[in-house]
């Protein structure tokens, strides 16, 4: 089974805890524009992304990964451009 890309692997981990259909997630959804995104979801946002790629997030990265880029943009510095 091939690997899925950060980004489609991110889509479906916002779409399963936002309630959302994965096809509506895009380059500009953020904590802004995604209304079941508040504060507790950011921290079962982080979780869930930690468990899936196996990794722990500094909490200042935390703090910024309000929006989809920008979760995927940091996540390559953690785990590379994986696809």
């Amino acid at each position: 089974m091939q690997a899925q890309p950060i980004q489609e692997r991110i889509k479906e981990i916002m779409a399963g805890l936002f309630s959302m259909n994965a096809v509506e997630i895009g380059l500009d959804s953020s904590i802004t524009t995604i209304e079941q995104w508040d504060s507790l979801k950011h921290l079962n946002l982080i979780m869930a992304i930690e468990q899936e790629f196996g990794i722990r997030i500094d909490v200042n990265d935390a703090v910024e990964m309000t929006s989809f880029s920008n979760i995927c943009e940091k996540l390559v510095s953690y785990v590379g451009d994986v696809q």
